[in-house]
């Protein structure tokens, strides 16, 4: 167990109400505060789709920045809780989470992962410290279902890196996910995104437990104040100690659709 930290943003479903693209909402978003100066903004693949849990979360945000982290921590008043979007409040569900476990499917050596799409799983549980909830953090693997979703990407060729199993720390909010896997996946062409499409549809709901959705990395609006910035998060959430120096410099445009992620 690492105890490594991230700070998760995830805007509500947009709803009738509020008439705005994901790109849009990443923009908005990306202007409130300066903390979305730092790490990734992916967006859903879907725009709806069946789960347990209700709507599908059109994007996300991770950060691993140290300073960020640190405020929140200290003073969770400070995670951000709504936005006004076209004169509408939408809420924001936003938390630090630790991370407690990670599954290195792809076997990288110096773990420098290409991930340029995650799966997010996410599970509510109503009363922290539960025996439910302590199920959860001793199997998660199993309470999960997770492996028969790796075994169908696995069958599909897609190439899975890594799987790593976050709890919530601050601010313990069950009405946010109390606890997450971040399915790290590398997608070559709209083809294999179809085809895992395909498979949640089928799993979400009946096999797989709580919410489930696949994010692709957006492209501008994602880059952070510095390449580098960008390293540094990916590195952290996969657990790597690589160099950024020895890694081989991709393109501005290539590193828009693809990043070094958990």
């Amino acid at each position: 167990m690492s105890g490594r930290k991230l700070l998760l943003t995830i805007p509500d479903p947009l709803g009738d109400t509020i008439k705005a693209s994901k790109e849009s909402l990443a923009r908005k978003l990306k202007t409130s505060s300066s903390l979305y100066g730092t790490g990734v903004f992916f967006k859903g693949a879907e725009n709806n789709g069946g789960n347990s849990l209700g709507a599908l979360f059109p994007i996300i945000h991770l950060t691993n920045d140290i300073n960020v982290i640190r405020e929140r921590v200290e003073n969770s008043r400070k995670l951000s809780k709504s936005l006004v979007v076209g004169g509408t409040t939408l809420g924001i569900n936003q938390a630090v989470f630790s991370e407690q476990d990670q599954v290195d499917v792809a076997n990288k050596t110096g773990k420098q992962y290409d991930t340029n799409s995650i799966i997010l799983v996410g599970c509510k549980v109503l009363e922290v410290g539960s025996r439910t909830a302590m199920g959860l953090e001793q199997s998660w693997r199993s309470w999960t279902n997770i492996g028969v979703l790796a075994a169908y990407l696995k069958q599909e060729n897609i190439e899975v890196q890594n799987m790593t199993f976050l709890k919530q720390v601050v601010p313990s909010d069950p009405s946010i996910f109390m606890y997450c896997i971040l399915v790290n996946i590398k997608i070559d062409g709209y083809r294999e995104e179809t085809k895992v499409l395909a498979g949640l549809q089928q799993l979400r709901g009946s096999v797989l437990t709580g919410y489930a959705a696949l994010y692709t990395v957006m492209g501008d609006i994602s880059r952070s104040k510095s390449e580098e910035s960008m390293d540094r998060l990916m590195e952290t959430v996969s657990g790597g100690e690589g160099s950024n120096g020895a890694r081989k410099k991709e393109s501005r445009s290539e590193r828009s659709r693809s990043v070094n992620t958990v």
